[in-house]
Parts: structure tokens; sequence; C-alpha cells
């Protein structure tokens, strides 16, 4: 009796560890870095045009802290460094956090400016989004659309 209910607890953890293998996300070791955004729902071509005339174009930094940074990135330091004596830091850019959950799944939060009113992350100041990345290309698909971003080097 003994025997079988060892072997029936090694079983039972072997069946457990196998499926929590299989429950980790596609995108562990792939989405730390610099994002650019191509395409996203709620930003048209004209404002894409108006941040390249500031030699600037949106970012989302994912940190390994868990941290996601979403703002401006600029090409040119001159025009970084007078943007950020210009602009209040907290105007520039948000900070957030994101989890990666299992598959393709990662949790936006804490982002709110950047998440109400129907952006690329819902309305909410959580949401969750599908996540894909092959090579240096991310497509984000969210509720309210599917955005494109190149990893930036």
């Amino acid at each position: 009796m003994l025997m079988a209910a060892r072997r029936f607890a090694a079983a039972l953890f072997a069946c457990l560890a196998l499926s929590s293998a299989g429950c980790g996300s596609n995108n562990t070791g792939k989405i730390v870095g610099k994002w650019k955004l191509l395409s996203a729902p709620g930003f048209t071509p004209e404002e894409f045009k108006v941040l390249e005339s500031f030699r600037a174009y949106p970012c989302l930094e994912f940190k390994q802290d868990g941290s996601v940074v979403a703002g401006p990135e600029f090409t040119d330091p001159a025009l970084k460094e007078f943007f950020v004596k210009s602009v209040d830091k907290n105007d520039l850019s948000k900070t957030g956090s994101y989890k990666l959950l299992s598959g393709d799944n990662v949790e936006i939060s804490g982002i709110p400016d950047v998440q109400k009113g129907g952006g690329l992350f819902g309305s909410s100041d959580s949401g969750r989004v599908k996540v894909a990345i092959e090579g240096d290309i991310m497509t984000i698909t969210a509720e309210n659309g599917t955005a494109q971003l190149t990893r930036v080097k």
C-alpha cells in the first residue's frame, strides 16, 4: 500500500511537472529590448510624419525587470536633450509593467495614459495582449487591433 502511494505520488508529480512545462511563455528571452512602432491602432501616418520631423519615433522598451516604457525615442541627441529639458519627463514617456504569461500572452499594466481611451492595450489600466516575435519583428494583437514593431539595434 505504501509503495502504491509513493508510485502514485511520483506519477502525479511527473504529470504536474510536464503540464507546467507546457505553460511557459513563447517570448522568454525575446521580448527584452527597444522596439520601434511601425503601425498601430490610433496612430495615423500624419502622426508618424510629425514625429519623424522631430527625428523621433514611438518606442516600447521592455526591460529585464518587468517594466515597460512607452514614449518617443530620438535619433538626434541634441533634439533629445532639448525635449528632455523642455518637457516634464512624465509627459514624455510612461512606465508600466509587463508579465509574460503562457504562450504568446502578455499582460501590460500601469500605463493608464497610454491605455485609456481605447489605445492599443485596450481601455482599462491593464490588459492582455498576444505578442508574436519572429526575429526582429514583433506583432502585438490586442482588443483594438494589431501593431507592428521592429527591434531597435
